[in-house]
């Protein structure tokens, strides 16, 4: 596989998360709390979950244009790279914060409210694993796409 096809590729990937991550957003604003990882009741329904989600497809679409358009291989290669390298070490520590704490908690056998979302006893409990596991797959596939995209 060529390098310009690996970092499509990414960047489809990328895109994708984007997209996985926006959708919900917008029905969990709608009062849909299919795929919400915890409390739906206690949770507000404002205009932050409209602006998460407008922001997660400005994402996508970002992540698409600069892997699949050649007037962006004109941009200084700092201008593409440093704020795909920042905004992906951000998504992926977050995800494999998630995680971490989840051993932490395990190992400490607290009872704390995260614990309980993240337990088998809650049905909400896989959409905890399911959503910070999208967190380390956006992040790794947004590294992925800038380190190839001026290789």
């Amino acid at each position: 596989m060529k390098i310009e096809e690996r970092m499509r590729m990414a960047g489809l990937v990328s895109g994708v998360c984007a997209v996985v991550f926006a959708i919900p957003h917008f029905w969990f604003w709608f009062g849909v709390s299919l795929t919400y990882p915890g409390d739906f009741q206690g949770t507000a329904k404002n205009s932050a979950l409209l602006i998460v989600g407008g922001l997660a497809v400005l994402a996508a679409i970002c992540a698409i244009v600069f892997t699949h358009s050649r007037w962006v291989r004109r941009l200084p290669e700092w201008a593409s790279t440093l704020p795909a390298l920042a905004i992906s070490a951000g998504l992926t520590t977050w995800g494999v914060a998630y995680f971490c704490l989840q051993v932490q908690l395990a190992f400490n056998e607290a009872a704390s409210s995260e614990q309980y979302f993240a337990s088998e006893t809650n049905p909400n409990a896989i959409w905890g694993l399911y959503w910070y596991s999208l967190f380390i797959a956006w992040g790794l596939s947004l590294v992925t796409a800038a380190f190839y995209f001026h290789r």
